[in-house]
């Protein structure tokens, strides 16, 4: 099994790839692999292996294609490895408070996908949807997505038209991006997220942004390339903005709510209420699968995941916090059987 790709290193006459540690294939899918001079085929070696991977250049850096040999099992492919491979996945680096790329995002998408593809199910639902982070790797005939925010939907409802955002913001347009807060220019939540600090709507502007191989480069830079890499996996998602009250519901719904006690959400004006949100899900569970992220949650739901993850985002001065994917009681027989 090969290691999973860090990064390309231009020796004179060959190239090295250079890995990190675990052993996954997934480093075959598509991968943004920046500040290399490198375009065409080259052959890849690590762990003995012989086969070609295509290089093309691009605004962004180099591409790596995926080989067509043997190095990455059918099983690992395409839609599958947005199930049973992807701790190793790059790109996923836009920036969005309380977004799931570092806090569980793979593993609850995993435990989804099973269960979809197990039960057989047609829709998933996600009206809360926020950096994608989830969403890009479910696997369903029909996926959903929305959120309160209207110029983050719109921004993701304009990638999906075309549109191509930039990989240079200045703090000037920056500036003037957070005064006009026009939720229609796809720029608004651009930067408002991508190139704020830690993600936060209009939270200071971000000079860069610590990215792949540990290089820094440009905020816009890094959103931007997150964002493409996203939006290959979301092309076919149903977008929508408004209340999580308001939105079409499927088979199975996952919800990453602003959490009791963190930070606001000043992208969305007004007050978060738990105890609606909370009341609103037990009803949806009456003929619904649910799942909910949350570092704590009132009685009738229980834990299926448990993550212990860097805290940037609560109020308190600890280290570390722990959150939870909850079910609700009366379906944890069911979704224990798609758990490990």
């Amino acid at each position: 099994m090969l290691d999973c790709l860090n990064e390309i290193e231009d020796k004179p006459g060959h190239f090295v790839i250079k890995c990190a540690g675990g052993a996954c294939p997934h480093h075959w899918r598509e991968t943004i692999v920046q500040d290399f001079r490198i375009a065409g085929v080259m052959p890849v070696l690590p762990g003995g292996w012989h086969l070609l991977a295509a290089l093309d250049r691009t605004e962004l850096g180099t591409v790596v294609r995926e080989a067509p040999g043997q190095a990455c099992p059918p099983e690992y492919r395409g839609a599958n490895a947005t199930d049973d491979c992807n701790h190793c996945e790059v790109g996923d680096v836009m920036q969005y408070i309380g977004g799931k790329q570092k806090s569980g995002g793979a593993q609850i998408a995993k435990v989804v996908n099973r269960l979809i593809r197990e039960r057989k199910l047609e829709t998933y639902s996600e009206p809360f949807c926020g950096g994608l982070s989830v969403t890009q790797r479910i696997v369903a005939p029909v996926r959903r997505a929305s959120d309160a925010c209207e110029a983050l939907v719109r921004m993701y409802l304009a990638l999906q038209g075309g549109w191509t955002p930039p990989v240079e913001l200045s703090r000037d347009k920056w500036t003037q991006l957070r005064d006009a807060n026009d939720p229609a220019d796809p720029l608004t939540a651009f930067a408002g997220f991508g190139c704020s600090n830690r993600g936060g709507w209009f939270a200071g502007y971000a000079t860069r942004y610590k990215f792949t191989g540990g290089k820094y480069v440009e905020a816009a830079f890094a959103a931007t390339s997150s964002l493409k890499t996203k939006m290959r996996k979301c092309g076919d998602v149903r977008f929508a903005w408004g209340d999580y009250r308001g939105q079409v519901l499927g088979d199975i719904v996952y919800c990453d709510p602003p959490y009791a006690g963190t930070l606001s959400y000043p992208a969305v004006p007004g007050e978060w209420d738990p105890f609606t949100f909370w009341a609103w899900a037990r009803d949806v569970a009456d003929d619904r699968l649910v799942c909910v992220s949350e570092q704590h949650a009132p009685d009738g739901f229980v834990p299926l995941l448990t993550f212990s993850i860097q805290n940037k985002i609560t109020m308190s001065s600890a280290t570390r916090r722990d959150e939870y994917l909850y079910v609700p009681r009366h379906q944890l027989d069911v979704w224990s059987q798609y758990v490990g």
